[in-house]
């Protein structure tokens, strides 16, 4: 659930039990943090020896992936499943390191806190206010042959933590008062209990078991009841928000391991700004990259186009945003939400709440609409970008970020932040896909997707945190040029910030003079000194 649970005392207890019954059990590694009843559990187990790896100019211990092969255990015991290792391994996630354990028929029992699952990190740093720099990818969970949760209520771990069990006690006044009050350890177990019984239920629908014909027990499976399917929908618009209520969608999906679609419904006639054109582009690509279908729908009767959406896919979950205050005579009609609950019966609806920028003056307040702002059409296939027109001196300006691994320098986006609020400006992050030759472009790319929502959803985070506004995009191409060259066709920027370290080194030169010279607006090329390390990641 979270630190001083009993995670790694339970480790240890099944590696006792395994050597009780004969297997060939190892420690891989072993976190007691000072605390002394894990050191005299660990006590009658044996210990295969750290890895010392030296990272400026200080020698620090890494799991012994060698040692743990050469040695061939039956079974080892390897603590933090979350934690990156230290520069200079072969893996950059212990998880990876397990991988390979587990590669040559090496047993692993590991321990891992519901925080540091990639899925739950942005919701619990919401409610926490600490964002877990160490995740792990959830379908380490779906690999595993057994999830074990080691459950405690709130109270009974507050008892620990003041007993000095968890920390030590010149830290336990500030974990209490940040961390660990009951309102997040009660609802973190929630959080815990709903995983781990989502998982169980995964395992129990893809469980296929071999039928003994004539033994009870084919008669125990044929009537196991059979679960129902959630079909989830996604209500979008060409809205700022709408890129953070795609993601919320399909994390919800993956979780329950199933299919979502997006709807549109588009009033007959509508025209779109020129921001509504780049979002709804940027929802396109959002949705291609994903593999999630975007319904677009014409009516005026939004309701209507939903219930008849809702009943030709068998929706089960909406998702929507939360509606603006009605004005006029729409005061006097029943929400959205409320009708569709009536005319739906059972299915569920959630509403996402949007994130709260941190209140940092009026003018950072305002909402980035991006009123008053004109900007030339650009062509689709020329690299050389029309300027947009004057815009008044209160115009939103707008600073893009583009990336393209699973990380980006801190360099690069404290400049952007500085910038943003210097200037009232919003930080728009843009993911840029970069697609295989021998993929189709408008192919979906899951995995590659998955690093980049997430890194979005940090960046956007950690942004809001600092007083500045964040409106995010996705973009893609075979090369990181080409991806960044479309996304410029689309919307026009004020500022653009590259990372150097995103160019790559047979066509850096060419990248540059492209930059310069092609593109119209301020670009800034940050080159990050060797001896700084430090990177927004998910």
């Amino acid at each position: 659930m979270c630190p001083g649970v009993g995670k790694t005392y339970r480790m240890l207890q099944e590696g006792h039990a395994a050597v009780a019954v004969g297997r060939d059990v190892t420690v891989g590694l072993l976190e007691t943090h000072g605390r002394a009843d894990i050191k005299a559990l660990a006590e009658g187990l044996e210990v295969t020896p750290l890895r010392d790896i030296t990272y400026r100019d200080i020698t620090m211990q890494e799991l012994d992936v060698a040692g743990v092969l050469a040695r061939r255990p039956a079974l080892c015991l390897i603590d933090e499943l979350a934690h990156t290792n230290v520069p200079g391994s072969k893996h950059k996630k212990r998880s990876d390191d397990i991988e390979d354990i587990l590669a040559e028929g090496i047993d692993v029992i590991s321990t891992v806190n519901v925080q540091h699952l990639e899925s739950l990190n942005d919701s619990i740093a919401e409610l926490s206010g600490v964002r877990q720099r160490e995740t792990v990818p959830d379908n380490v969970l779906d690999q595993a042959d057994e999830v074990v949760i080691v459950d405690l209520t709130a109270v009974a771990l507050i008892d620990r933590l003041r007993a000095g069990k968890v920390y030590p006690m010149d830290r336990v006044a500030a974990a209490l008062n940040n961390f660990f009050k009951i309102e997040n350890l009660t609802t973190l177990r929630e959080i815990a209990l709903r995983e781990v019984a989502e998982e169980v239920e995964t395992k129990r629908l893809n469980y296929e078991p071999t039928i003994r014909y004539g033994t009870r027990e084919d008669l125990v499976v044929a009537d196991a009841p059979a679960a129902v399917n959630e079909n989830l929908l996604a209500l979008v618009k060409p809205q700022a928000e709408a890129s953070r209520l795609v993601r919320r969608a399909w994390r919800t999906a993956r979780r329950y391991g199933t299919k979502l679609t997006l709807l549109w419904v588009k009033q007959p006639n509508g025209k779109l700004t020129d921001e509504e054109t780049g979002i709804l582009h940027n929802l396109l690509e959002l949705s291609t990259l994903l593999g999630v279908q975007l319904l677009i729908k014409e009516s005026d009767n939004l309701f209507e186009k939903t219930v008849e959406v809702a009943h030709e896919h068998n929706i089960t979950y909406i998702l929507m945003g939360v509606p603006s205050e009605p004005r006029g005579l729409k005061r006097f009609r029943k929400p959205l939400s409320q009708r569709l609950v009536h005319a739906l019966p059972g299915v569920d609806i959630r509403m996402i709440a949007p994130r709260m920028q941190k209140n940092v003056g009026a003018s950072a307040a305002a909402p980035a609409d991006g009123n008053g702002e004109t900007k030339a059409k650009r062509g689709k296939t020329g690299a050389t970008a029309t300027k947009p027109t004057a815009k008044p001196d209160d115009a939103v300006r707008r600073i893009l970020l583009p990336f393209a691994g699973s990380a980006i320098p801190r360099r690069s986006f404290d400049a952007a932040v500085r910038l943003a609020k210097a200037e009232n400006a919003t930080i728009m992050p843009a993911f840029l896909a970069i697609v295989p030759v021998q993929m189709a472009l408008d192919m979906p790319l899951r995995e590659q997707g998955s690093e980049g929502m997430l890194l979005l959803e940090a960046i956007e985070q950690r942004a809001l945190a600092q007083g500045a506004r964040v409106d995010t995009r996705i973009s893609r191409g075979r090369t990181y040029r080409r991806a960044l060259q479309n996304l410029l066709t689309e919307e026009a920027f004020d500022r653009v910030i590259i990372s150097a370290d995103d160019l790559t080194p047979d066509t850096r030169t060419a990248d540059m003079n492209w930059l310069c010279t092609q593109i119209d607006a301020e670009v800034l090329v940050l080159k990050t000194a060797s001896t700084d390390t430090r990177t927004v990641t998910a």
